[in-house]
């Protein structure tokens, strides 16, 4: 519950597509109720739009992904260092 995002293509005219992609997340964290079970909070892409980051609140950590749209590579992959972890109960956002 929580820990995964997805990903939509968006077609000239604003509308979504049907999704390509969902990346899950396992993992909690040491808060009971809220950091029971992974929790992807948000998803931000860099300045220079080639990694995107996800924030995960219930497993306390930053995860980070490679992006290439062209999909030589496959849509996202992981990084070399796949994750940062944050302070446990920390919840990053």
């Amino acid at each position: 519950p929580g820990g995964s995002f997805a990903v939509f293509p968006v077609a000239a005219d604003g509308q979504l597509g049907a999704s390509v992609l969902t990346v899950h997340h396992e993992g909690g964290g040491p808060v009971k109720g809220r950091q029971d079970n992974s929790h992807v909070h948000s998803t931000v892409f860099s300045a220079d739009g080639k990694y995107l980051f996800a924030q995960d609140l219930g497993a306390d950590k930053l995860y980070s992904y490679r992006y290439t749209p062209d999909g030589s590579r496959g849509l996202f992959g992981p990084t070399e260092w796949r994750y940062t972890p944050q302070k446990p109960g920390s919840g990053p956002r």
